[in-house]
């Protein structure tokens, strides 16, 4: 199909009938043309809206899409855009799973959706409590004015006009009221030579999409590019069409920047750049192929599943301690925990030659070959190995990705130092496979380690081999101890201020707060804003990305804070953060070990077992409430008060519980040394 094969169409922005082929798509029998006078890319024939497929919705895709949403929310909170809108009624449009749904409504929002897809529909229902309606869009008619904000993402891009699509837009949007969209970007894929993925009835450049709004009665506050989409916030004006025409002539003559559209291979795009790849292998070894191949488009369960390249600390002129844990940022507490595991054999001691594994990729032949050859021993942990959905493999049935067969033929001495059982509330048990293999892993471990009592009896009925249950041995998380490995950022920091760190978790939400997340975050926001008056500053502080979901609830009930992003944060950054905190109030583990070990009160807020078996082998039950508690509120706020009357003795207390971990970690780590 060529140009001349299709009738004459009017370019939905601008009007124009001139246009310039830019891609074919004979498999679908359509092609792609760019409007000669605003740059617009457009398809013809016009087809159906191109609605995603429906598919399976499991755990990776409300994984992916509640990354995506809070992403796209924290665009908002970053650049400042909802405190110049008042908030009130807010539409959101191909809403999905109702992720970005959720956090507009706990931001105090009056929050709709409509979503066409049935099997999403069916699936949010068992987790959010969210109004979204099953229609299309176009489908439905609202009154005038009915909405302060109307939000779409990858939507203005699939409708088939998208000159109706806005005209029912701006008509549904109150005067003053704004747009939100969210497109993939045309840019991005000129500046890196990527092929164009036709999933799309429309294509824009910043240049062609500002002007579409323009012309329609949206004027652009922002409009920033964010990885390969553009990001849009546009207000409703009336009387547009001075700077609709300024921004058409600016555009004149866009189209020659598409001539070169056409299917660039990928090797090129490659050869391109081999600088810019040299400098980020330079700059992070670790990440450079799976960096590479998200730039790619490839799926992240695959990526998981590639066999990782050890990286040795020094020279590999004597022997090695391998260490199979987490190496890359992204937590804060696996940031600081993985280092301070090995400084803890380290501290005292000629540093070891240490070879990093990544704990979720396939332990194969090969890597079992070399660890017998060079290593001395190996070394799993710390964290919270012991859970079936994170790193989820067919192998071992919890974190490690070690085969049982390639687990049988390591004949160094094998170490699992201070991991804990991490199973949620009402989560699924572990696979059988599971069962066989920690047996056969202890079996074969000289020291078989975990990070609290509660650990060691939750673990304890899956060995049916009672005579491995006494190999069961406790080793407090090195995260606590960082008074004696990190000596240096214990020095207490700026006692002027009272500092409040306040950590909320949101992986599996669902399971944490168990249908009750309002009340439960609602209240412990209002909390935070009691604390504040009564001389505390708040910080947010977040060891995951996710984290920053709970930022909604602090906004909506106006709560002083700050915010610190630690999940990419190095390990100094970390250490020196929680030196100048007086008391951490979370719900991560680490969140409080971390804090502990440092010297900081603490008050978990127990969503999961982990952190009350944490405090039991404290004997420091008090340090914790249960988040279902009745008046979680005033409970909280009466912890807050009474930590703040008796600070010093609650650190002085610390500093004696330290000195005990520290006790039972040198015992342990003897035994391991004579052991390697």
């Amino acid at each position: 199909m060529t140009l001349s094969d299709t009738k004459v169409v009017l370019c939905d922005s601008c009007g124009a009938p001139d246009k310039t082929l830019v891609y074919e798509d004979r498999r679908a029998g359509r092609v792609y043309a760019a409007c000669q006078q605003c740059g617009l890319i457009y398809c013809q024939p016009a087809g159906a809206p191109i609605f995603r497929p429906t598919s399976r919705v499991d755990e990776q895709t409300f994984m992916l899409d509640e990354a995506n949403d809070l992403e796209r929310y924290s665009f908002l909170t970053d650049h400042d855009v909802l405190h110049n809108i008042v908030r009130g009624r807010m539409l959101l449009v191909n809403a999905r799973l109702g992720g970005f749904l959720r956090l507009m409504q706990a931001t105090g929002w009056e929050a709709t959706g409509l979503e066409p897809d049935a099997d999403f529909a069916d699936k949010r229902a068992e987790r959010y409590q969210v109004n979204i309606a099953q229609q299309h869009y176009e489908d439905i008619v609202y009154t005038d004015g009915t909405f302060d904000l109307i939000v779409g993402f990858n939507v203005l891009n699939t409708v088939i006009s998208a000159k109706h699509f806005l005209e029912k837009v701006v008509r549904e949007l109150k005067p003053g009221g704004y747009a939100y969209f969210e497109v993939p970007s045309l840019d991005w894929v000129l500046r890196r030579g990527r092929n164009v993925v036709l999933a799309s009835n429309f294509i824009y450049s910043r240049g062609s999409l500002e002007a579409l709004l323009l012309h329609h009665g949206l004027c652009p506050t922002l409009l920033v590019e964010s990885a390969d989409h553009l990001r849009v916030v546009a207000l409703r004006r009336d009387n547009l069409e001075v700077e609709a025409r300024a921004k058409l002539d600016s555009l004149r003559g866009e189209v020659n920047r598409f001539r070169s559209l056409n299917q660039r291979p990928l090797t090129q795009w490659l050869m391109a750049v081999p600088g810019g790849l040299r400098r980020e292998y330079t700059r992070d070894a670790h990440n450079f192929v799976p960096n590479l191949m998200r730039r790619m488009g490839i799926s992240e369960r695959y990526i998981e599943r590639l066999p990782y390249v050890p990286i040795s600390h020094t020279s590999a002129s004597k022997r090695q301690l391998i260490h199979f844990g987490i190496h890359d940022k992204g937590n804060a507490g696996d940031t600081l925990l993985f280092g301070a595991t090995r400084q803890v054999f380290d501290n005292g001691n000629n540093p070891y030659n240490w070879s990093l594994e990544r704990l979720h990729a396939k332990v194969l032949p090969s890597t079992i070959a070399r660890i017998n050859s060079t290593a001395r021993g190996v070394i799993i942990g710390g964290g919270g190995l012991l859970i079936r959905d994170t790193g989820a493999n067919a192998n071992s049935g919890w974190q490690w990705n070690c085969p049982i067969d390639q687990l049988r033929h390591i004949k160094v001495p094998l170490v699992v130092f201070g991991i804990g059982y991490n199973r949620f509330r009402d989560q699924s048990d572990f696979d059988p496979l599971f069962w066989d293999h920690i047996q056969e892993t202890i079996r074969r471990s000289v020291f078989f380690s975990l990070r609290n009592t509660g650990s060691i009896k939750q673990l304890a009925p899956y060995l049916e081999d009672e005579s491995l249950r006494d190999k069961l041995m406790y080793q407090p998380c090195p995260t606590t101890l960082i008074r004696y490995l990190y000596p240096q950022a214990y020095v207490r920091r700026d006692g002027s201020r009272r500092r409040l760190a306040l950590n909320i978790a949101f992986d599996r939400h669902w399971l944490r707060f168990q249908g009750q997340e309002n009340s439960i975050l609602t209240q412990i926001a209002r909390a935070a804003k009691r604390a504040t008056a009564m001389g505390w500053e708040v910080v947010a502080a977040l060891h995951c990305k996710s984290d920053r979901n709970f930022l909604p609830w602090l906004i909506r009930e106006q709560v002083a804070f700050e915010e610190v992003a630690l999940f990419d944060a190095e390990v100094p950054q970390i250490l020196e953060f929680y030196s100048r905190i007086d008391l951490a109030v979370g719900m991560r583990g680490h969140s409080q070990m971390i804090p502990f070990g440092a010297g900081a009160a603490i008050i978990s807020l127990v969503s999961h077992n982990k952190l009350q078996y944490f405090l039991d082998d404290l004997g420091h039950s008090d340090w914790g409430l249960e988040i279902f508690t009745p008046d979680l509120e005033g409970r909280l706020v009466e912890m807050i008060g009474t930590i703040g009357q008796n600070l010093q003795e609650v650190q002085n207390e610390i500093g004696r519980l330290q000195e005990h971990l520290w006790a039972i970690t040198q015992q342990n780590v003897q035994t391991i040394l004579t052991a390697l």
